[in-house]
Protein backbone atom coordinates (compact mmCIF):
# COMPACT_ATOMS: atom_id res chain seq x y z
CA UNK A 1 0.00 0.00 0.00
CA UNK A 2 0.98 3.57 -0.69
CA UNK A 3 2.28 4.79 2.78
CA UNK A 4 1.81 8.32 1.95
CA UNK A 5 -1.93 9.62 3.28
CA UNK A 6 -4.12 11.39 1.77
CA UNK A 7 -6.28 14.45 1.90
CA UNK A 8 -9.02 12.58 3.20
CA UNK A 9 -6.99 10.53 5.81
CA UNK A 10 -6.55 13.52 8.10
CA UNK A 11 -9.46 16.14 7.60
CA UNK A 12 -8.47 19.67 7.71
CA UNK A 13 -10.28 21.54 9.79
CA UNK A 14 -12.36 22.94 6.65
CA UNK A 15 -13.47 19.99 5.60
CA UNK A 16 -17.08 18.24 7.13
CA UNK A 17 -18.31 15.27 7.94
CA UNK A 18 -22.34 15.95 7.55
CA UNK A 19 -25.11 13.40 7.60
CA UNK A 20 -28.78 13.08 5.91
CA UNK A 21 -31.72 13.01 9.08
CA UNK A 22 -33.90 11.00 6.28
CA UNK A 23 -31.64 8.67 4.61
CA UNK A 24 -28.88 8.39 6.84
CA UNK A 25 -25.94 8.84 4.42
CA UNK A 26 -23.16 10.65 5.91
CA UNK A 27 -20.83 12.60 3.26
CA UNK A 28 -16.85 13.80 3.63
CA UNK A 29 -17.42 17.05 2.24
CA UNK A 30 -13.82 18.87 0.61
CA UNK A 31 -13.41 22.65 1.66
CA UNK A 32 -14.35 23.50 -2.03
CA UNK A 33 -17.95 22.14 -2.04
CA UNK A 34 -20.74 22.98 0.62
CA UNK A 35 -24.08 20.79 0.64
CA UNK A 36 -27.16 22.28 1.03
CA UNK A 37 -29.50 19.13 -0.31
CA UNK A 38 -28.65 15.50 0.38
CA UNK A 39 -27.34 14.34 -2.83
CA UNK A 40 -29.12 11.05 -2.39
CA UNK A 41 -32.50 11.65 -1.41
CA UNK A 42 -32.70 15.73 -1.59
CA UNK A 43 -33.50 16.77 1.73
CA UNK A 44 -32.52 19.97 3.41
CA UNK A 45 -31.84 18.54 6.63
CA UNK A 46 -28.25 17.60 6.64
CA UNK A 47 -26.57 17.37 10.01
CA UNK A 48 -22.87 17.21 11.19
CA UNK A 49 -21.98 13.97 11.75
CA UNK A 50 -20.83 12.26 14.97
CA UNK A 51 -20.56 9.25 16.53
CA UNK A 52 -17.84 7.01 14.48
CA UNK A 53 -17.74 8.80 11.43
CA UNK A 54 -14.93 11.02 12.17
CA UNK A 55 -12.67 7.87 12.91
CA UNK A 56 -13.68 6.19 9.55
CA UNK A 57 -13.08 9.54 7.87
CA UNK A 58 -9.19 9.06 8.66
CA UNK A 59 -8.45 6.27 6.89
CA UNK A 60 -6.05 7.02 4.64
CA UNK A 61 -7.68 6.50 0.80
CA UNK A 62 -5.10 4.56 -1.22
CA UNK A 63 -6.27 5.09 -4.51
CA UNK A 64 -9.29 6.18 -6.46
CA UNK A 65 -11.03 4.92 -9.76
CA UNK A 66 -11.69 8.04 -11.43
CA UNK A 67 -14.80 8.92 -13.79
CA UNK A 68 -14.87 8.51 -17.14
CA UNK A 69 -18.39 9.08 -18.00
CA UNK A 70 -19.18 12.13 -19.41
CA UNK A 71 -22.03 14.44 -18.18
CA UNK A 72 -23.70 14.97 -22.10
CA UNK A 73 -23.96 10.39 -21.46
CA UNK A 74 -24.90 11.35 -18.13
CA UNK A 75 -27.52 13.20 -19.35
CA UNK A 76 -28.59 11.15 -22.39
CA UNK A 77 -28.86 8.22 -19.87
CA UNK A 78 -31.54 10.19 -17.71
CA UNK A 79 -33.41 11.60 -20.54
CA UNK A 80 -33.51 7.87 -21.97
CA UNK A 81 -34.88 6.59 -18.57
CA UNK A 82 -37.75 8.96 -18.48
CA UNK A 83 -38.43 8.45 -21.91
CA UNK A 84 -42.01 6.35 -22.78
CA UNK A 85 -43.49 6.68 -19.29
CA UNK A 86 -47.44 7.51 -18.79
CA UNK A 87 -48.50 8.97 -15.45
CA UNK A 88 -45.39 10.09 -14.20
CA UNK A 89 -45.14 11.67 -11.18
CA UNK A 90 -44.84 15.45 -11.27
CA UNK A 91 -41.50 15.57 -10.40
CA UNK A 92 -40.18 12.87 -12.69
CA UNK A 93 -38.49 14.52 -15.49
CA UNK A 94 -35.11 14.45 -17.11
CA UNK A 95 -34.55 18.17 -16.80
CA UNK A 96 -34.96 17.76 -12.60
CA UNK A 97 -32.47 14.97 -12.72
CA UNK A 98 -29.80 16.17 -14.75
CA UNK A 99 -30.16 19.37 -12.89
CA UNK A 100 -29.95 17.32 -9.20
CA UNK A 101 -27.25 14.85 -10.39
CA UNK A 102 -24.34 14.78 -8.31
CA UNK A 103 -20.63 13.20 -8.13
CA UNK A 104 -19.99 11.19 -5.39
CA UNK A 105 -17.58 8.66 -4.26
CA UNK A 106 -18.43 5.69 -2.44
CA UNK A 107 -15.64 3.82 -0.77
CA UNK A 108 -14.98 -0.28 -0.32
CA UNK A 109 -12.26 -1.33 2.38
CA UNK A 110 -8.57 -3.04 1.43
CA UNK A 111 -6.71 -4.57 3.59
CA UNK A 112 -3.06 -5.51 4.29
CA UNK A 113 -2.41 -8.27 6.99
CA UNK A 114 0.18 -11.13 7.36
CA UNK A 115 -1.00 -14.19 7.93
CA UNK A 116 0.87 -17.12 10.02
CA UNK A 117 -0.44 -20.73 10.07
CA UNK A 118 0.07 -24.54 10.28
CA UNK A 119 -2.20 -26.29 7.21
CA UNK A 120 -3.45 -29.38 6.03
CA UNK A 121 -5.64 -30.48 3.10
CA UNK A 122 -5.79 -32.97 0.11
CA UNK A 123 -4.01 -32.74 -2.87
CA UNK A 124 -4.97 -34.45 -5.99
CA UNK A 125 -2.86 -35.14 -8.82
CA UNK A 126 -4.23 -36.70 -12.54
CA UNK A 127 -2.78 -39.67 -13.55
CA UNK A 128 -4.13 -42.00 -16.67
CA UNK A 129 -5.36 -45.54 -17.13
CA UNK A 130 -5.13 -47.28 -20.23
CA UNK A 131 -7.92 -50.13 -20.63
CA UNK A 132 -9.47 -52.17 -23.19
CA UNK A 133 -13.11 -52.22 -23.93
CA UNK A 134 -14.37 -55.28 -26.18
CA UNK A 135 -17.86 -54.64 -27.99
CA UNK A 136 -19.65 -56.78 -30.52
CA UNK A 137 -19.84 -55.17 -33.65
CA UNK A 138 -22.47 -56.71 -37.13
CA UNK A 139 -20.54 -54.64 -39.44
CA UNK A 140 -17.43 -55.98 -38.05
CA UNK A 141 -18.64 -58.98 -38.10
CA UNK A 142 -18.02 -60.12 -34.28
CA UNK A 143 -16.33 -58.42 -31.85
CA UNK A 144 -13.44 -55.78 -31.52
CA UNK A 145 -11.70 -54.63 -28.49
CA UNK A 146 -10.91 -50.50 -28.09
CA UNK A 147 -7.96 -48.95 -26.36
CA UNK A 148 -9.29 -46.74 -23.54
CA UNK A 149 -7.24 -44.13 -21.50
CA UNK A 150 -8.73 -42.83 -18.67
CA UNK A 151 -7.79 -39.82 -16.15
CA UNK A 152 -8.24 -40.25 -12.61
CA UNK A 153 -7.05 -38.69 -9.20
CA UNK A 154 -5.03 -39.51 -6.52
CA UNK A 155 -5.40 -38.02 -3.41
CA UNK A 156 -2.51 -37.49 -1.07
CA UNK A 157 -2.51 -35.83 2.15
CA UNK A 158 -0.75 -32.94 2.50
CA UNK A 159 0.24 -30.52 5.71
CA UNK A 160 2.81 -27.46 5.95
CA UNK A 161 3.47 -23.99 7.67
CA UNK A 162 1.97 -20.70 5.66
CA UNK A 163 3.89 -17.97 6.30
CA UNK A 164 2.42 -14.55 3.72
CA UNK A 165 1.24 -11.38 3.73
CA UNK A 166 -1.51 -10.57 1.79
CA UNK A 167 -2.35 -7.15 0.00
CA UNK A 168 -5.23 -5.39 -0.94
CA UNK A 169 -7.80 -7.55 -0.07
CA UNK A 170 -11.22 -5.91 -0.78
CA UNK A 171 -13.94 -5.65 2.04
CA UNK A 172 -17.61 -3.75 1.91
CA UNK A 173 -17.81 -0.67 3.51
CA UNK A 174 -21.16 -0.04 2.67
CA UNK A 175 -23.90 -1.72 4.29
CA UNK A 176 -25.43 -1.92 0.31
CA UNK A 177 -21.97 -2.85 -1.18
CA UNK A 178 -23.19 -6.49 -2.44
CA UNK A 179 -26.40 -4.79 -3.83
CA UNK A 180 -24.48 -2.06 -5.43
CA UNK A 181 -22.42 -4.66 -7.36
CA UNK A 182 -25.22 -6.42 -8.60
CA UNK A 183 -27.20 -2.70 -10.14
CA UNK A 184 -24.48 -0.87 -11.45
CA UNK A 185 -21.02 -2.68 -10.68
CA UNK A 186 -19.44 -4.56 -10.13
CA UNK A 187 -16.55 -2.06 -10.27
CA UNK A 188 -12.47 -3.31 -11.18
CA UNK A 189 -10.11 -1.97 -8.40
CA UNK A 190 -7.83 -3.29 -11.00
CA UNK A 191 -8.46 0.15 -12.59
CA UNK A 192 -7.74 2.45 -9.08
CA UNK A 193 -5.13 5.16 -9.94
CA UNK A 194 -3.71 7.18 -7.61
CA UNK A 195 -5.52 10.45 -5.40
CA UNK A 196 -5.65 13.31 -8.05
CA UNK A 197 -6.33 16.74 -7.19
CA UNK A 198 -9.58 16.39 -9.01
CA UNK A 199 -10.62 13.51 -6.84
CA UNK A 200 -10.16 15.36 -3.86
CA UNK A 201 -12.72 17.94 -4.76
CA UNK A 202 -15.91 15.37 -5.32
CA UNK A 203 -18.22 14.61 -2.33
CA UNK A 204 -17.00 11.02 -0.72
CA UNK A 205 -19.69 8.99 1.06
CA UNK A 206 -18.49 7.90 4.40
CA UNK A 207 -18.56 3.93 5.27
CA UNK A 208 -21.07 2.50 7.64
CA UNK A 209 -19.11 -0.40 7.86
CA UNK A 210 -15.99 0.04 10.08
CA UNK A 211 -12.97 -2.04 10.10
CA UNK A 212 -13.94 -4.93 12.72
CA UNK A 213 -17.57 -5.06 11.21
CA UNK A 214 -16.27 -5.78 7.30
CA UNK A 215 -13.40 -8.09 8.73
CA UNK A 216 -16.36 -11.10 8.26
CA UNK A 217 -16.12 -10.34 4.79
CA UNK A 218 -12.73 -10.18 4.26
CA UNK A 219 -11.48 -13.01 6.01
CA UNK A 220 -13.15 -15.90 3.56
CA UNK A 221 -11.30 -14.12 0.53
CA UNK A 222 -7.61 -14.50 2.97
CA UNK A 223 -8.77 -18.30 3.46
CA UNK A 224 -9.37 -18.68 -0.48
CA UNK A 225 -5.99 -17.21 -1.41
CA UNK A 226 -3.73 -19.41 1.00
CA UNK A 227 -5.75 -22.22 -0.21
CA UNK A 228 -4.92 -21.35 -3.67
CA UNK A 229 -1.58 -20.62 -2.46
CA UNK A 230 -0.95 -23.95 -0.77
CA UNK A 231 -2.34 -25.88 -3.72
CA UNK A 232 0.45 -24.22 -5.94
CA UNK A 233 3.19 -24.82 -3.62
CA UNK A 234 1.54 -28.88 -3.67
CA UNK A 235 1.84 -28.74 -7.35
CA UNK A 236 -1.35 -30.23 -7.02
CA UNK A 237 -4.30 -30.56 -10.26
CA UNK A 238 -6.99 -30.78 -7.71
CA UNK A 239 -7.49 -29.16 -4.06
CA UNK A 240 -10.10 -30.55 -0.97
CA UNK A 241 -10.11 -30.35 2.56
CA UNK A 242 -8.24 -27.41 3.21
CA UNK A 243 -7.96 -26.83 6.68
CA UNK A 244 -5.81 -24.08 8.42
CA UNK A 245 -5.16 -22.31 12.12
CA UNK A 246 -4.30 -18.92 11.07
CA UNK A 247 -3.07 -15.93 12.84
CA UNK A 248 -3.74 -12.55 11.42
CA UNK A 249 -1.09 -9.46 12.17
CA UNK A 250 0.16 -6.20 11.01
CA UNK A 251 -3.47 -5.35 9.75
CA UNK A 252 -3.15 -2.15 7.70
CA UNK A 253 -6.63 -0.62 6.55
CA UNK A 254 -7.36 1.85 3.79
CA UNK A 255 -10.22 2.91 1.29
CA UNK A 256 -10.38 2.93 -2.31
CA UNK A 257 -12.74 5.03 -4.44
CA UNK A 258 -15.35 4.28 -6.79
CA UNK A 259 -17.38 6.91 -9.00
CA UNK A 260 -21.35 7.18 -8.92
CA UNK A 261 -23.34 9.97 -10.57
CA UNK A 262 -26.57 10.68 -7.84
CA UNK A 263 -29.77 11.59 -8.48
CA UNK A 264 -33.34 11.80 -7.39
CA UNK A 265 -36.75 12.17 -7.74
CA UNK A 266 -39.92 12.45 -5.72
CA UNK A 267 -42.79 10.20 -6.10
CA UNK A 268 -45.16 12.13 -3.82
CA UNK A 269 -43.81 11.39 -0.16
CA UNK A 270 -41.18 9.37 -1.26
CA UNK A 271 -37.61 9.79 -2.69
CA UNK A 272 -36.31 7.64 -5.17
CA UNK A 273 -32.86 7.21 -6.44
CA UNK A 274 -31.14 6.79 -10.06
CA UNK A 275 -27.56 6.03 -9.79
CA UNK A 276 -25.23 5.39 -12.68
CA UNK A 277 -22.23 3.87 -12.68
CA UNK A 278 -19.13 6.31 -13.02
CA UNK A 279 -16.95 4.55 -14.89
CA UNK A 280 -19.39 1.72 -16.82
CA UNK A 281 -22.34 3.87 -17.15
CA UNK A 282 -24.68 1.77 -16.46
CA UNK A 283 -27.70 3.11 -14.78
CA UNK A 284 -30.00 1.54 -11.88
CA UNK A 285 -33.46 3.05 -10.85
CA UNK A 286 -37.11 2.73 -10.21
CA UNK A 287 -39.71 4.36 -12.49
CA UNK A 288 -43.18 5.09 -10.72
CA UNK A 289 -46.43 5.86 -12.66
CA UNK A 290 -48.62 8.07 -10.48
CA UNK A 291 -51.71 6.61 -9.60
CA UNK A 292 -52.73 10.65 -8.95
CA UNK A 293 -52.02 11.51 -12.45
CA UNK A 294 -53.89 8.30 -13.91
CA UNK A 295 -57.25 9.16 -11.72
CA UNK A 296 -58.24 11.82 -14.02
CA UNK A 297 -58.00 10.12 -17.16
CA UNK A 298 -60.05 7.54 -15.63
CA UNK A 299 -62.74 9.82 -14.29
CA UNK A 300 -63.31 11.66 -17.48
CA UNK A 301 -63.04 7.83 -19.32
CA UNK A 302 -65.33 6.56 -16.59
CA UNK A 303 -67.93 9.73 -17.00
CA UNK A 304 -67.99 9.40 -20.71
CA UNK A 305 -68.93 5.56 -20.54
CA UNK A 306 -71.79 6.40 -18.16
CA UNK A 307 -72.93 9.44 -19.99
CA UNK A 308 -73.47 7.43 -23.31
CA UNK A 309 -75.06 4.96 -21.71
CA UNK A 310 -77.68 7.02 -20.31
CA UNK A 311 -78.04 8.47 -23.75
CA UNK A 312 -78.42 4.85 -25.16
CA UNK A 313 -81.04 4.04 -22.86
CA UNK A 314 -82.50 7.60 -23.23
CA UNK A 315 -82.93 6.62 -27.26
CA UNK A 316 -84.18 3.27 -26.25
CA UNK A 317 -87.16 4.53 -23.89
CA UNK A 318 -87.97 7.46 -26.98
CA UNK A 319 -88.33 4.22 -29.43
CA UNK A 320 -91.65 3.65 -27.36
CA UNK A 321 -93.29 6.95 -28.25
CA UNK A 322 -95.38 6.74 -31.29
CA UNK A 323 -93.86 9.61 -33.96
CA UNK A 324 -96.62 12.40 -33.92
CA UNK A 325 -98.80 12.39 -37.10
CA UNK A 326 -97.36 13.20 -40.38
CA UNK A 327 -93.91 13.03 -38.56
CA UNK A 328 -91.55 10.30 -40.11
CA UNK A 329 -90.86 6.87 -38.09
CA UNK A 330 -87.78 7.30 -36.70
CA UNK A 331 -87.60 4.60 -34.19
CA UNK A 332 -85.27 2.21 -36.15
CA UNK A 333 -82.91 5.15 -36.19
CA UNK A 334 -83.26 5.42 -32.56
CA UNK A 335 -82.42 2.12 -32.14
CA UNK A 336 -79.30 2.20 -33.95
CA UNK A 337 -78.40 5.07 -32.10
CA UNK A 338 -79.33 3.30 -28.59
CA UNK A 339 -76.98 -0.06 -29.49
CA UNK A 340 -74.25 1.95 -30.65
CA UNK A 341 -74.29 4.59 -27.42
CA UNK A 342 -74.38 1.16 -25.36
CA UNK A 343 -71.71 -0.36 -26.92
CA UNK A 344 -69.52 2.78 -26.87
CA UNK A 345 -70.44 3.38 -23.22
CA UNK A 346 -69.12 -0.39 -22.61
CA UNK A 347 -65.62 0.51 -24.47
CA UNK A 348 -64.96 3.55 -22.93
CA UNK A 349 -65.92 1.86 -19.37
CA UNK A 350 -62.91 -0.73 -20.28
CA UNK A 351 -60.85 2.00 -21.43
CA UNK A 352 -61.46 3.79 -17.92
CA UNK A 353 -59.68 1.24 -16.52
CA UNK A 354 -56.06 0.84 -18.77
CA UNK A 355 -54.95 4.17 -16.78
CA UNK A 356 -54.72 1.96 -13.50
CA UNK A 357 -54.06 -1.33 -15.10
CA UNK A 358 -51.06 0.65 -16.52
CA UNK A 359 -49.93 1.86 -13.26
CA UNK A 360 -50.52 -0.82 -11.61
CA UNK A 361 -47.94 -2.76 -14.06
CA UNK A 362 -45.13 -0.16 -13.81
CA UNK A 363 -45.43 -0.22 -10.28
CA UNK A 364 -45.66 -3.63 -9.70
CA UNK A 365 -42.01 -4.63 -9.60
CA UNK A 366 -41.11 -3.84 -5.64
CA UNK A 367 -37.64 -1.96 -4.90
CA UNK A 368 -36.03 -2.49 -1.84
CA UNK A 369 -32.94 0.33 -1.37
CA UNK A 370 -33.63 3.08 -3.73
CA UNK A 371 -37.23 3.77 -1.86
CA UNK A 372 -36.95 6.40 1.09
CA UNK A 373 -39.65 6.51 3.04
CA UNK A 374 -40.72 9.89 5.34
Amino acid sequence: MDSETSSFSQPQPESATVECMRCQWRFLLPETIELHSCPRCGSDNLVPADGPVPLAARYPVESVVPFSVTDEQVSASLKSFVSGLWFAPGDLNWQNLVDRAEKIFLPRWLVDTSVSSTWNGDAGFDYQVVSHQDDYSDNASGWRSQQITETRIRWEPRAGRLDRIYHNVEAPALEEDTWLDATIGPFATQQAETLSDNSRDTVTRLPDRLPDDAWSDAEPIIRARASEDCQKACQADHWREFDWSPEFGDMNWSMVLFPVYLTHYHDGEVARTVLINGRSGRLYGVRRASIQRALPWTAVLGGLATASFILGLLFFLLTRLTPPEGWPDVRLILVVFGVFSILASVILGFLAFLPLIYVWQVNSAPDMLSVIDE
